[in-house]
């Protein structure tokens, strides 16, 4: 197993290990093709999120959620991706299955305060994802943010497309083109404790 945890006071940290391999991300069952983090890291995860007492429930992926992150290396078939999402607006596929069973056995068992740490692209994002999203393909979730850290020396590179399967709405960020933020989230009684 490559995850690990951490409980600081009233946060629990979770840190994942996804990146597993490659394949075209478009499956439509979830298989060990499809899986990102596989069976055993999946049912940890599960298990660690049902058991905890944490206020806060922080899970740390290399890896965003929704940002679409093309793979880019030549050796790679074109339409490979590297990240959960796979640029499909449609219901969940490929690595976006296992997220969505995830996110179902989050809200099936109630766990509150979930929020996500992810990596991988070269500028900083809040975004926030609602099953009430008119954009939601998959909506058997309950609400949750995620914030997208780069390299603390990165630019200001322009914001990666969103897969709009989970609704995820932009919060914040810096575009090198237009140097302008994008409006925040309506506050809920989800997102006013922080």
């Amino acid at each position: 197993m490559h995850a690990s945890r951490r409980t600081r006071g009233p946060t629990a940290y979770r840190k994942l290990r996804s990146r597993c391999g490659w394949d075209p991300n478009v499956q439509k069952d979830l298989n060990q093709d499809a899986a990102f983090l596989g069976t055993s890291q999946l049912d940890w995860l599960k298990q660690s999120l049902k058991r905890s007492k944490a206020t806060w429930k922080v899970i740390a992926s290399d890896m965003p959620i929704s940002l679409v992150v093309p793979d880019l290396n030549p050796d790679m078939p074109k339409g490979t991706f590297e990240a959960w999402a796979n640029g499909d607006p449609g219901a969940p596929a490929g690595r976006e299955l296992e997220l969505a069973a995830l996110l179902k056995f989050i809200k099936a068992n109630k766990i509150q305060n979930v929020v996500w740490v992810t990596a991988d692209v070269h500028y900083a994002q809040a975004l926030y994802y609602s099953p009430s999203s008119p954009k939601a393909k998959f909506t058997e979730f309950l609400p949750f943010w995620e914030f997208v850290a780069g390299p603390i020396n990165a630019g200001t590179y322009p914001p990666n497309d969103i897969d709009p399967t989970f609704g995820p709405k932009r919060s914040s960020a810096v575009s090198r083109r237009t140097r302008s933020r994008t409006a925040h989230p309506p506050r809920t009684s989800s997102t006013t404790a922080w």
